[in-house]
């Protein structure tokens, strides 16, 4: 299955819409340099690939269970700096209607050279005070503002 997709070597262009984010870090994942797999002598997946478009993705906020270099947001920038350091940047990156603090959005601008935000924040502050039961809404509110703060 993945062989099939690394014969694809001449995809420039990827969009991946209302993916679970489970399943959008394992495609960023697969996108990885090789070295950052931890498997160097396995092929670029999709080497000649310049434009990415995530439509309808929930990213998460800043709320302490979206953090860690393993959420979506730190996965999705570190795909692109490896990219770029291994000689196979992408060039373009699209976020349409996700789910994303803008903190997490904003920081992709220096990672490609044209990079579109439709400024869409979605749910990414609620869903915490939905999921958490002792939350009433202001907790999350005030984990964002200390997010925000420290920017």
């Amino acid at each position: 299955s993945r062989s099939k997709f690394r014969a694809a070597t001449n995809l420039k262009a990827l969009s991946l819409k209302g993916l679970l984010p489970e399943q959008v870090g394992e495609a960023i994942y697969e996108l990885n340099p090789p070295e950052m797999q931890h498997e160097p002598k396995s092929p670029l997946m999709f080497p000649a690939l310049r434009s990415l478009l995530l439509e309808d993705i929930a990213f998460g906020c800043y709320a302490s269970s979206c953090e860690g270099e393993d959420s979506l947001p730190y996965s999705l920038s570190s795909m692109l700096e490896g990219r770029k350091d291994a000689g196979h940047p992408l060039s373009y990156l699209e976020l349409r209607e996700c789910s994303i603090a803008e903190g997490y959005a904003t920081m992709y601008d220096s990672d490609v050279e044209h990079f579109m935000w439709d400024g869409h924040v979605g749910d990414a502050h609620n869903r915490h005070s939905e999921d958490d039961d002792d939350s009433d809404g202001d907790e999350s509110e005030v984990e964002d503002e200390e997010g925000d703060s420290s920017e």
